[in-house]
C-alpha cells in the first residue's frame, strides 16, 4: 500500500553550520519509506563568495527499513550519502554534480559532514 507525502519537514537537523531538512515523501510502490531532503552548509563560501546556498535537494532517499525515518541513524545514513567523496564510490556517481557541488565535495566541510554522519549512525548525540 502506497502512502502519500507530507509538506512539513519531519526533521530539521542542525550542527556546525550544516542544516538538513527532511520530509516524508510517502512510500514507493514496494512499501519502502522515502525521504525528500534539502542540505545547506551555512559556513561554506562558494565560488561566487556566497554562504548558505542550497547544496543538495532530492526526493529519493530510502533509509533502511529497520530505522525510523526520523531517527538519528536515518539522518546519519542520509548525511553519509551526501558527504561521499572521491574514492568513496565510483567516479560516475559525481557525473551529475554541479561545479559548486564538486567544489564543496573537495572541501574540508565535506569531511566534517562525514564525521557528523558517522556520529549519528552510531547513535551518538549531536549536542
Amino acid at each position: 500500500m502506497r502512502r502519500e507525502a507530507t509538506a512539513e519537514p519531519i526533521t530539521v537537523w542542525q550542527a556546525d553550520g550544516f542544516q538538513l531538512r527532511t520530509y516524508d515523501a510517502g512510500t514507493d510502490d514496494d512499501g519502502r519509506e522515502v525521504l525528500r531532503y534539502v542540505l545547506h552548509d551555512l559556513r561554506w563560501r562558494d565560488e561566487a563568495g556566497q554562504f548558505g546556498r542550497k547544496l543538495f535537494k532530492g526526493g529519493d532517499f530510502k533509509p533502511s527499513p529497520l530505522l525510523a525515518i526520523d531517527s538519528d541513524e536515518a539522518i546519519g545514513a542520509l548525511l553519509g550519502f551526501l558527504s561521499l567523496g572521491e574514492g568513496d564510490t565510483d567516479s560516475e556517481y559525481f557525473d551529475h554534480y554541479t561545479d559548486r557541488q564538486i567544489a564543496w565535495r573537495d572541501s574540508e566541510r565535506r569531511e566534517e559532514l562525514a564525521l557528523w554522519a558517522m556520529r549519528l549512525e552510531e547513535g551518538a548525540s549531536d549536542e
